[in-house]
């Protein structure tokens, strides 16, 4: 029953895609954003974070020189390390390219997100520490970005086929009902027994 339901949403998305595609369309941004953790040889995690985004046409600034096409308007690199348990050890922000010259110092605000811990509420906690008229837009939004993958990847690692099940971290209650997959009375939590660890 599910491997039809499963057939059935291919197929409507795959009419849905060929609707699209018939339409002509021209590109007029371009938005690159590439979010990887890593595994320090010090043990704690770093999750870098970089963002592009471009133009196909010259643009004008608010500076006395024109942009050329497909050159950066922002070019952004968000570093932060945490440990095992999430708690943000260090940040490092940097504006290659920001919006705007005078963009460069909401960089060094972010510094205050030390000592936060990526989990439920924290990007609540991000906006008390950096009200939006210190911060940079474009870093700001990365964040939530940076959480997902900071989980992905600590946790990720009991993926790798060579961990024996003894040693594979469980999931938190508190994943539960965060989203459909995960829901309290979905397949997983039924199937799985979801341990909560400290």
């Amino acid at each position: 029953m599910i491997l039809i339901v499963y057939k059935k949403l291919i197929e409507i998305e795959m009419t849905q895609k060929e609707k699209i595609q018939k339409i002509k369309r021209k590109k007029i941004h371009e938005r690159k954003l590439d979010i990887n953790c890593y595994l320090r040889e010090d043990s704690l995690f770093e999750i870098e974070a970089k963002i592009i985004d471009t133009k196909p046409f010259d643009t004008i600034t608010n500076y006395d020189f024109i942009r050329e096409a497909n050159k950066p308007i922002h070019d952004m690199v968000f570093k932060i390390i945490i440990n095992k348990d999430f708690e943000i050890i260090d940040v490092q922000a940097s504006m290659l390219t920001p919006a705007h010259f005078s963009c460069h110092p909401a960089s060094e605000k972010y510094k205050n997100l030390i000592g936060i811990k990526i989990g439920p509420g924290w990007l609540k906690k991000v906006k008390e520490k950096i009200p939006m008229n210190y911060g940079c837009t474009h870093l700001t939004e990365m964040l939530q970005q940076i959480g997902t993958t900071a989980f992905q990847g600590v946790f990720g690692l009991n993926l790798d086929s060579k961990i024996d099940n003894e040693s594979r971290r469980s999931f938190t209650s508190s994943f539960i009902d965060t989203c459909f997959g995960l829901r309290k009375d979905g397949f997983l939590s039924k199937r799985e027994k979801i341990e909560t660890f400290k």
